[in-house]
């Protein structure tokens, strides 16, 4: 499945566990079957992403437990979404 990064608000559970799972060349994929469980039986979606960074709870919820890949996830995570927010403001002030 392709992931379209410009509508990550209308991801699924499923699209955001392959977005995990491909970061770093594979990093998390040995989480990969409990947090697609667990994403899927808590309901998340899209527009869930950016509060993933607020508590490193959600993401052991999830099933990632190691303290630097905790980190590791919550810096792309952060990354992505600074970065979609910037380029989005850019276009609406540019119009």
């Amino acid at each position: 499945m392709k992931i379209h990064f410009s509508s990550w608000k209308t991801w699924t559970s499923d699209d955001i566990a392959d977005w995990i799972v491909g970061l770093e060349n594979g990093r998390f994929s040995k989480y990969e079957s409990v947090m697609r469980q667990e994403m899927k039986t808590a309901k998340v979606e899209g527009m869930h992403l950016p509060m993933l960074t607020q508590n490193i709870k959600y993401l052991q919820r999830f099933g990632i437990i190691e303290f630097d890949e905790e980190i590791a996830l919550q810096k792309h995570i952060q990354f992505y979404f600074s970065f979609h927010i910037f380029a989005y403001r850019n276009v609406q002030t540019n119009k």
